[in-house]
């Protein structure tokens, strides 16, 4: 069968190796391979910043699997082989896909892949062994160095904990502005204060985390109870003594760490329906995956078959609304159903205001709703839902990428029998 049809996967990991250049400048190669062999790119998957060779969900590597086996693609154009897979564990899934569908499969640099015939496949196999090594290697090589760092109490570099600017040689140096808000949360949350309400105080404030976004229960409670913040870091599971100052000591993190364990208006996580949700395509039960997404898992983090998953903020916002509508609790309705009318996060910001359209302060589904004098915790929204709701069937998106279709969770909800 002649390929008429291409789907183009790009992929960068955390930890550049220079052999692509980046998603823009694979897909400028591919294009090329593409145009050569006189076949119609119908569809891009790229994920940046994600590793082949680690644990966490490739959405766009399951979509690609999606394709090939509705007949949307008929062949897969990659820079590089290890660009669509380093672990025998993807490979299965890739050539059962490919072979079930009648695809091709070519890359810029090592050409064709054959995955129709027995050599073929064992060539790719060999490949992917040989990058499953690189990357065990890669991985041991690098606990090694952070073992060293940690004796010596150095800081091994990646993303600064808030509080601290990384200033090279393993050293970190405290930031004191964020200090002051490091001390004041702590002082709240020690004084009787929730995190949700500290969190609405910074976010209305406009104080940034590290990252420059909003600030959540579980952001907070992480900032307060890490052991760089007193001056530690972690080796072996155990903490051990940092070169840096600490901004807390040890007993007040302690006691942060106890309040936050034992206080269920504490909650350190704002997802509403994790347990109750099933995948549409194999009835699994989707599992939190990051901070916005529920995801169908596949093994070893799941049952699942791992192409279908859904923005957690907006699913949460639209269930709710269906509850309280349900419940017959029209000014919580109302508010819900104003979160789910905003536009896109990726609309443009407004002049002079510096905040896009859908701030996630606006429509994120919210840490409590107060209508007609009840102050609707977290705690109180997932026993309102579980009240009512006994499992939610999550569609699949009609179009990946589209407006999000609150319908995919509503038209799924499987409501409980009354007692």
């Amino acid at each position: 069968m002649t390929a008429s049809r291409a789907g183009i996967y790009t992929r960068t990991s955390r930890s550049p190796l220079g052999d692509g250049g980046g998603c823009a400048r694979q897909e400028v190669e591919c294009r090329r391979l593409a145009h050569a062999a006189g076949v119609a790119v119908v569809e891009v998957y790229e994920e940046g910043d994600v590793s082949a060779f680690g644990l966490r969900p490739r959405p766009e590597f399951a979509r690609l699997l999606t394709d090939i086996a509705s007949h949307r693609i008929d062949m897969v154009i990659a820079w590089h082989p290890d660009r669509i897979y380093r672990r025998q564990r993807d490979l299965v899934p890739f050539i059962d896909t490919v072979q079930a569908a009648g695809a091709s499969v070519a890359t810029v640099e090592t050409g064709e892949l054959d995955l129709a015939s027995p050599s073929g496949r064992m060539v790719a196999r060999i490949v992917g062994a040989l990058a499953e090594h690189e990357s065990e290697r890669r991985a041991e090589r690098l606990r090694f160095k952070h073992e060293e760092l940690a004796r010596a109490g150095r800081w091994p570099g990646g993303k600064r904990p808030y509080g601290y600017r990384y200033v090279g040689d393993g050293m970190l140096q405290v930031v004191p502005e964020e200090a002051l808000i490091i001390r004041e949360a702590a002082d709240r949350l020690i004084g009787g204060e929730s995190v949700s309400s500290v969190c609405r105080d910074l976010t209305r404030r406009d104080v940034p985390t590290a990252k420059g976004g909003l600030w959540y229960p579980d952001t907070l409670v992480g900032v307060l109870t890490k052991p760089s913040v007193y001056g530690y870091r972690m080796l072996g599971g155990e903490p051990t003594r940092g070169v840096w100052e600490p901004i807390l000591d040890k007993a007040t993190v302690d006691q942060i760490t106890e309040l936050t364990a034992r206080l269920p208006d504490l909650a350190t996580s704002a997802k509403l329906l994790c347990s109750l949700l099933r995948c549409g395509r194999c009835g699994s039960t989707l599992k939190s995956s990051g901070r916005n997404a529920y995801m169908c898992r596949r093994p070893p983090e799941g049952r699942g078959c791992g192409t279908l998953w859904i923005t957690s903020s907006r699913a949460d916002a639209a269930v709710l609304l269906e509850v309280c509508e349900r419940l017959g609790t029209d000014h919580h309705a109302r508010t819900s159903r104003g979160l789910l009318a905003r536009p896109s996060s990726r609309s443009k910001a407004q002049p002079g205001t510096g905040q896009t359209l859908d701030d996630p302060a606006t429509w994120r589904a919210p840490v409590s709703m107060t209508g007609d004098g009840s102050d609707w915790t977290v705690n109180e929204q997932r026993l309102a839902i579980r009240s009512v709701v006994d499992r939610i069937v999550v569609r699949p998106a009609a179009q990946q990428g589209g407006r999000f279709d609150p319908s995919r969770v509503t038209d799924g909800i499987v409501w409980r029998e009354p007692s």
